[in-house]
């Protein structure tokens, strides 16, 4: 004991160990819980891990889940969808005013969403002759502004 540097006290408690009720079923809910994990094509997360669990009968919260995911070192492979600002106005559609105008004086302008990589956004806006159908400017950033 001395050359481990362990107390008496240590020993003689790892040696009288059991394993609690709680410990016993986390053992049974973490192999329920890789099952459906694997089973889903590793796509499930803890809160619809918890919903497939409660479909089997097994009542249990996602905290838990959650806690019991991470002991067994897993996670959802999908990422969340990235949602893209939307606008919203707060006024009826205007009138179309250049309808009726003459060629070779209007111009157009767009916005564009480009999605570099993952979760990376840029504007790229466009100022369009309607005659010529060219690009006059253009201009990238990562603010709408």
């Amino acid at each position: 004991m001395k050359a481990l540097g362990l107390s008496k006290s240590t020993y003689y408690h790892w040696k009288h160990y059991q394993t609690s009720r709680h410990d016993k079923q986390d053992t049974i809910l973490k192999s329920q819980i890789f099952e459906i994990w694997k089973n889903n094509y590793k796509a499930y997360g803890y809160p619809r891990i918890t919903i497939a669990m409660r479909r089997i009968g097994v009542v249990i919260g996602p905290n838990r889940v959650y806690r019991l995911m991470q002991e067994l070192g897993i996670r959802s492979l999908m990422g969340r969808r990235f949602k893209k600002p939307g606008t919203h106005v707060d006024y009826s559609q205007r009138p179309n005013l250049i309808k009726n105008h003459p060629i070779g004086t209007i111009w157009r302008a767009d916005i564009t969403y480009l999605e570099l990589r993952p979760g990376t956004w840029v504007y790229l806006s466009t100022i369009f002759d309607q005659a010529s159908k060219q690009i006059i400017a253009f201009n990238i950033g990562k603010e709408m502004a």
